[in-house]
């Protein structure tokens, strides 16, 4: 999938009719996602979460701070993201110079980088979905985890913002540079 602004087009997931506005496109598959289904990252700046530290660093520490094995991200988030043990909590913001910062602005810089794929995903999937989603899509693009960097709404936005955020029923990961893929947590798409 990649961002276009396609005047005009119909949504393939709500078959919305919608104007001129930044979009996720297929062109091969001739797929359309509106802002509303596919959620847009930000324009800037765009840090993402390794997938290095989503794979290898985060379960255990969400394991840790949950008492799970295996909590969905509604469990890990009031532990990990909000309240006064939040990973951002009594940090300034870097770009609104606001308190209490997002997770992925909280992390060691070799966790976080400008954004190279976007995920949009579900709270309520458990851990282990999301990790084996991401080890998955990994194997299978044969991405080095240490130079992928990923949106996740979880990762990006401060506690404050986070508690107000919709969420989305599908996993997907796609790259807006030269794979280009489209994935969900049941499959992939190449485009």
């Amino acid at each position: 999938m990649e961002l276009t602004e396609v005047d005009p087009y119909r949504c393939s997931s709500c078959s919305s009719s919608r104007v001129a506005e930044k979009h996720w496109h297929c062109p091969s598959h001739k797929v359309h996602l509106c802002p509303s289904c596919a959620e847009l990252p930000p324009e800037t700046p765009t840090l993402g979460v390794a997938a290095n530290y989503v794979v290898n660093v985060f379960p255990t520490l969400a394991s840790s701070a949950t008492g799970q094995e295996n909590p969905d991200f509604y469990a890990i988030c009031p532990l990990f993201a909000h309240g006064s043990n939040g990973l951002g909590v009594n940090k300034i913001c870097p770009r609104d110079g606001r308190p209490q910062c997002s997770v992925v602005d909280a992390l060691e810089e070799t966790y976080s980088g400008k954004v190279t794929h976007f995920v949009s995903w579900c709270w309520a999937y458990y851990l282990q979905s999301v990790v084996s989603a991401v080890e998955g899509w990994l194997q299978k693009s044969g991405e080095d985890p240490h130079d992928v960097f990923l949106w996740m709404c979880f990762f990006a936005t401060t506690s404050t913002a986070s508690k107000k955020r919709p969420h989305r029923p599908a996993v997907k990961i796609s790259n807006r540079s030269s794979s280009r893929i489209w994935w969900k947590l049941d499959g992939c798409w190449c485009c």
